[in-house]
């Protein structure tokens, strides 16, 4: 059974708003997200309505984010929009706004989900807000906002397994990277039973990084999910498209997280990668590299002979050894594949 978990993606919202790339680059990269995930697109409303061209991304996964204000969620309406995220302080608004705006929505017969700003104070009057209104007003989730970085990983499932119990309405969950607690926040949302989770590719745009959540709940949490074989390749291409790298050791697809140097642990690696690798590099579509320098064993120098089609009498591996910490501790770095054979020359003649 697949699992039924789904993400709310800020990717391409965030290179409507900071980039200037065109609809070609905007469908190409919309595509590939959605091959990784069930995903709904979160779009600013400034956005589309500024570029109606936009529309010919299709509408049928796109919720557009909305003030609580009525003539802008005609205007949406008028552009054939159907799905809107309604974000509401209740801090900081009145809440006359809030009740106006789902009218608005309700008489149009437009799928709200409503987004509660620094909810995560939960004061009393708060929470019995946004009970009442769940009460009295129909959408379809209410999502919890924790855009001031306010919880950890723990407080994030108390609460949210809290609100629960106390507000009649799915609950989804938004939060940001401030603190770089992100990617834990929401894992702790999604243990608390939460099924639809804000994120983007790489965490861009501060957000939790929809690889990492991706493949913890997988392997963590064993959320039945497919992970693309091409994950890796695909991230990169679409930050790429947005000017953006990926760091070599992000964590899920950099290119070296599966970079092994250290001799017990290059051995250990051959003989049971699984007690240092949460999954296989394949997996994501990366593939293990083996690291030669100062901290390597014999079992790195015979693993890397085997990887460059190199065959010696296996007498000779001490020597190779030895040759390659000499250049390693030389040049102050690793040994690099081009520089090996000539080690390896030299160790037997």
């Amino acid at each position: 059974m697949e699992s039924n978990l789904h993400f709310a993606d800020q990717t391409l919202g965030y290179a409507l708003y900071n980039q200037q790339i065109n609809l070609i680059e905007l469908q190409c990269i919309k595509q590939k997200i959605s091959a990784m995930a069930r995903m709904t697109f979160d779009l600013p409303f400034d956005s589309l309505y500024n570029k109606p061209c936009l529309l010919k991304l299709g509408l049928d996964d796109i919720r557009v984010c909305i003030p609580a204000n009525t003539i802008q969620i005609k205007n949406a309406h008028e552009l054939g929009i159907r799905q809107l995220k309604i974000y509401f302080d209740p801090s900081r608004q009145d809440k006359s706004l809030l009740i106006n705006a789902l009218n608005q929505a309700k008489k149009l017969r437009m799928s709200v989900t409503l987004a509660a700003l620094n909810i995560s104070g939960f004061s009393l009057h708060v929470v019995s807000l946004f009970q009442k209104l769940c009460q009295d007003y129909f959408f379809n989730r209410l999502i919890i906002e924790d855009n001031e970085n306010r919880l950890d990983p723990l407080t994030t499932y108390s609460a949210i397994n809290n609100l629960q119990q106390i507000l009649a309405v799915e609950l989804e969950y938004h939060c940001r990277n401030t603190r770089g607690l992100a990617t834990g926040n929401v894992f702790g949302a999604i243990k608390s039973g939460i099924r639809y989770v804000a994120g983007s590719i790489g965490g861009i745009g501060g957000y939790p990084a929809v690889e990492e959540v991706l493949m913890s709940a997988k392997y963590l949490l064993h959320e039945p999910l497919v992970v693309p074989r091409n994950l890796a390749f695909s991230c990169k291409e679409i930050l790429g498209r947005m000017g953006e790298s990926i760091p070599a050791t992000k964590p899920i697809i950099g290119s070296r997280i599966f970079a092994h140097e250290s001799g017990i642990h290059v051995d250990g690696i051959m003989k049971k990668s699984e007690l240092y690798e949460p999954f296989s590099p394949e997996t994501v579509g990366l593939s293990r590299m083996i690291v030669i320098g100062k901290h390597s064993g014999k079992a790195a120098i015979e693993e890397k002979l085997k990887e460059l089609n190199i065959s010696i009498n296996p007498s000779y591996v001490p020597q190779v050894l030895e040759k390659v910490r000499e250049l390693s501790v030389r040049q102050k770095g690793p040994v690099t594949d081009a520089q090996f054979p000539k080690l390896v020359r030299e160790a037997t003649l």
